[in-house]
């Protein structure tokens, strides 16, 4: 690129100086013609030099000192200098796994089979102790007996002492569930009654008039209307009387 711009600036100096001649040539005024005589030839005279002919004086340009000139350089883009990035710790090695020790296989041994021990002979008793063990294992039983008996007849007598405490209870919810007489009376009739051995009524009485027929008739009625009741244990509580209110 810079000889070619050389170049083609002498080429452009040299254009300009002939334009500058051509000008000069075209501004200058006509010479003298000297005419000697008839006979003599008609001669031009020039110039010694170029100069002569022009209108002023032709001085010769200097050279111009052609200067090259590098192309601008880019500037080289400086990269940063990159960020100390942190070592990153390895991963771990994976630790081989220790390979099991193999145990030679040991036949198990037999134990030795443990000889029965000697049984201690029965040691024979001296003559005249089988009849005194004899009454001795006899008398064992009969207390063992007696003990058994005594205590059956215990509990029996808690549960028929349960049973004689409950029963009046019995008797007076079987009375209760009997709907109640639906009479005008203000007044209250007491009925006196007894239970047989089988649960059923021996009988039933007015202890206390109410001072009305109907009460008293509806409260004997209710009485027997809840007969028969559960049979009584023995020596269970089998007279009763009951208080009944009118309506």
């Amino acid at each position: 690129m810079i000889p070619t711009s050389s170049m083609g600036k002498a080429l452009a100096l040299a254009f300009a100086l002939a334009a500058h001649g051509a000008l000069a040539l075209a501004l200058m005024p006509p010479g003298q013609i000297e005419i000697a005589g008839s006979a003599g030839a008609a001669e031009a005279q020039l110039g010694a030099s170029f100069a002569d002919m022009a209108a002023g004086t032709l001085s010769a340009l200097a050279p111009q000192e052609v200067i090259r000139t590098a192309p601008p350089t880019e500037p080289t883009a400086t990269l940063p200098p990159p960020d100390p990035v942190a070592a990153l710790p390895a991963p771990p090695l994976a630790t081989p796994r220790p390979e099991p020790e193999r145990i030679a296989s040991t036949p198990p041994q037999a134990r030795p089979t443990p000889r029965p021990q000697d049984q201690p002979r029965a040691q024979a008793q001296p003559p005249g102790n089988a009849d005194r063990d004899a009454r001795a294992g006899q008398e064992t039983g009969r207390v063992q007996a007696r003990a058994a008996t005594s205590g059956r007849a215990g509990q029996a007598a808690e549960v028929g002492n349960a049973a004689i405490s409950t029963y009046p209870g019995l008797v007076m919810r079987k009375l209760a569930r009997v709907p109640r007489p639906r009479v005008d009376s203000h007044g209250a009739a007491v009925v006196a009654f007894r239970i047989a051995d089988n649960g059923g009524l021996a009988g039933a009485a007015l202890a206390q008039s109410s001072g009305s027929a109907r009460l008293d008739q509806a409260a004997l009625h209710l009485v027997q209307r809840a007969a028969p009741f559960p049979a009584p244990p023995s020596g269970a509580q089998r007279s009763f009387s009951i208080r009944i209110e009118g309506r």
